[in-house]
């Protein structure tokens, strides 16, 4: 992710997800916190040793960055649209819902 998008996410989090500072971390060191969770799939050990906070503040901080993304799910998640049973696409064919024969 280039400085611009991360700059972005940011402030997106802070206007519309209400993600605020803490006493003791920034709004930007809490979402490179959450996103290096996510994207290394590493424990709060792990990044509490990293960045030298402790575990209880890594878990907190996740779970605030978690809701302020969940709570701008309709901005950043694309609804699905189903594909219909013409579709020409090779990949879809597995998907196929076949009729029971009973």
């Amino acid at each position: 992710m280039d400085r611009r998008c991360f700059t972005k996410l940011c402030h997106l989090l802070t206007t519309k997800g209400r993600l605020e500072t803490s006493k003791n971390m920034s709004v930007e060191e809490i979402v490179v916190s959450f996103l290096h969770i996510l994207a290394h799939h590493t424990k709060n050990r792990v990044v509490k040793h990293q960045i030298a906070r402790s575990g209880e503040t890594i878990s907190r901080q996740f779970h605030v960055v978690l809701r302020a993304v969940l709570r701008l799910h309709s901005k950043l998640f694309k609804k699905p649209e189903p594909i219909q049973d013409d579709c020409a696409d090779n990949r879809w064919r597995w998907f196929k819902v076949l009729p029971l024969n009973n």
